[in-house]
């Protein structure tokens, strides 16, 4: 006799069926293809097909890395969409209803934040983001069964973890996989070292509830990633797989410190007081060379709070910047010449600002949603006399202007994923110039157009082994060479370089550019 399953299972059954399916279908309109291997199914369109392509190659190597590390295989494939979103670089993974990883297709990260530039950074997102689905859709004996009865990625207890932890793993690992991951990264040190310095550093209880100042939601991923990588340098990495396998077999919400001991061997709180007490001889080790270097500091300009940057400076001497933050709205702000306070000149989030020669014209980049919901940069004028805002590109991708010496001109650098690219737009007919075209892993970022000739000075990215450097291309002959051919990082195998940012002199004489040549970030020039 045949018996009917209980109503609550055949619910759902019918709900996961429903979800899955809406999980999996793609935009309406757009032309899907599928390619499959044997771990993962890849959805893309004719806009993503070359990236879903180069990441469909490396998946099953990605695959069997992070499952010998995190000793974790899943049963069922992974359902991978390639997505071209706009210009904003980002990966999402959910474990329910089904094993679904979701990359956006822009190009490389820009140097100077919390990544490094990769040679393929849409492979360090697919690695980042495998973590996750690692991690989080692992279930035990018990659970794994009632998944497979109800036929949906409903009983995964590792979803309930600390979110550093989740965040903290996964950033560990895509630092193992590349030199790009932010722990390798100068900027992702400087953020954790900064509050140290600052005597502000966060427990972990904090970061667990989520912090109401900077770094906000990154908190999870900074010290998360930074305590990781403490455990697996003590303890070994494999404890690491052996702990989050013990997790999904308790409750990690309410057992994750019992959890650690059992593990460990070692209290939580006396682990992370270890930790901290780490930490602090690094730091002051780093303070103590800092300063027999010769420490210089600047004179503070701003004082909003928030994350603030983008600032260019007046014929006056007055700084434009632009800021924002949780606790306040987004806003372009005009300090006074002494730098004492400053006004708000408009309320739009601005990045990568350009002042013309004659100080009444602002270029700026901007973020615009388009029809299709897709997220991209433009380029835009501000008139500082009478307030207008005239808009010089629409859905070009293009970023971080810089004015010509007459005006009429700007470099700009355009997102062609997976590269950008340098090119020049006329102000007065629209018309676009590509100056250089990326290939392969190049990137172009940052461009400064001199304020008395041709030249213009920008950041590129060619390999892992030269890194970013800065390079000067003349536009009246198109021939180009790099800027420092002799300077590399202090010390024998210790990371990729990177110089960015350039800035010219008003006399053209010098460039003044950021780099890292130290593993600390630091103001230079080159003349």
């Amino acid at each position: 006799m045949k018996r009917l399953l209980p109503i609550p299972i055949m619910l759902a059954m019918l709900l996961s069926a429903s979800l899955t399916a809406a999980a999996f279908v793609p935009q309406a309109g757009l032309d899907w293809q599928v390619i499959t291997t044997k771990h993962f199914i890849f959805y893309f369109d004719s806009a993503t097909e070359q990236l879903a392509r180069h990441v469909a190659g490396h998946a099953e190597a990605i695959h069997d890395r992070l499952t010998e590390e995190l000793q974790i295989t899943l049963s069922e494939k992974t359902h991978v969409i390639v997505m071209d979103e706009g210009d904003v670089f980002n990966g999402m993974a959910t474990p329910t209803p089904r094993q679904k990883i979701v990359l956006y297709s822009t190009s490389d990260y820009a140097p100077g934040g919390e990544f490094g530039v990769s040679e393929s950074a849409i492979l360090d997102v697919f690695c980042h983001e495998y973590v996750h689905m690692l991690q989080m859709s692992y279930a035990p004996k018990g659970p794994a069964f009632l998944n497979r009865i109800i036929g949906w990625n409903l009983f995964i207890p590792n979803v309930a973890l600390p979110m550093w932890s989740i965040e903290g793993l996964a950033v560990y690992q895509e630092s193992l996989f590349s030199e790009a991951g932010r722990l390798n990264s100068s900027t992702w040190e400087m953020y954790i070292r900064a509050d140290y310095l600052e005597n502000q550093l966060l427990t972990l209880d904090q970061v667990w509830a989520g912090p109401y100042r900077w770094p906000y939601g990154n908190s999870y991923y900074l010290y998360g990633s930074f305590f990781t990588e403490y455990l697996a340098d003590r303890f070994g990495r494999d404890k690491l797989a052996e702990f989050y396998h013990a997790t999904a077999e308790d409750i990690p919400i309410v057992q994750f410190k019992s959890t650690f001991k059992k593990i460990y061997q070692h209290k939580f709180s006396d682990v992370v007081d270890d930790w901290y007490d780490f930490l602090a001889v690094k730091f002051e080790a780093d303070k103590a060379t800092i300063t027999a270097a010769g420490l210089m500091e600047g004179q503070r300009l701003s004082h909003t709070g928030g994350i603030t940057g983008y600032g260019v400076f007046a014929p006056d001497g007055s700084l434009y910047y632009s800021s924002y933050g949780i606790k306040t709205l987004p806003a372009l702000r005009r300090t006074t010449p002494d730098y004492t306070s400053s006004i708000k000149v408009n309320n739009l989030r601005m990045s990568h600002m350009a002042l013309s020669r004659d100080g009444k014209m602002l270029a700026f980049d901007m973020t615009g949603a388009t029809p299709s919901s897709n997220f991209i940069d433009d380029l835009y004028t501000l008139n500082l006399e009478n307030g207008k805002i005239q808009r010089l590109t629409t859905d070009l991708r293009a970023k971080d202007p810089s004015w010509s010496p007459d005006g009429t001109a700007i470099a700009f650098v355009r997102n062609s994923p997976p590269n950008y690219s340098l090119a020049i737009l006329n102000v007065t007919d629209g018309t676009v110039r590509d100056l250089i075209n990326s290939n392969e892993s190049r990137q172009a970022f940052a461009p400064s157009w001199s304020p008395i000739d041709q030249r213009i000075a920008y950041a590129r990215f060619e390999s892992r082994a030269e890194g970013v450097r800065l390079y000067i291309f003349n536009v009246d002959n198109g021939t180009e060479q790099r800027l420092n051919s002799d300077l590399g990082r202090a010390g024998a195998g210790a990371g990729v370089v990177a110089e960015f940012d350039p800035v010219w002199s008003p006399d053209g004489r010098y460039i003044y550019y950021t780099a890292d040549y130290t593993g600390v970030y630091n103001i230079y020039a080159h003349g």
